[in-house]
């Protein structure tokens, strides 16, 4: 319940406001990367869907994307 909160309150409310995008809108463009995350526990392993998610249907910028992603994966794997 407390991280439901959470994702709705905090994340919601950053997406609103730095990325111009609704939660809803982003859950559902992130939805077969996460549902491939959570079914191979790997980050590396949803590393190429969540590029293509995020570049093709999210809209950030491939540079961007290229540069975060594979240093927030890494960075993941404690």
């Amino acid at each position: 319940l407390g991280l439901f909160i959470h994702m709705v309150l905090v994340y919601g409310t950053l997406l609103k406001v730095v990325g111009k995008m609704s939660l809803r809108k982003f859950l559902i463009a992130m939805r077969p990367a996460m549902l491939l995350g959570f079914s191979t526990s790997s980050s590396s392993a949803t590393l190429p869907l969540t590029m293509d998610r995020v570049k093709n249907h999210v809209g950030v910028d491939d540079e961007v994307a290229s540069f975060v992603l594979p240093i927030g994966a890494t960075i993941n794997m404690d």
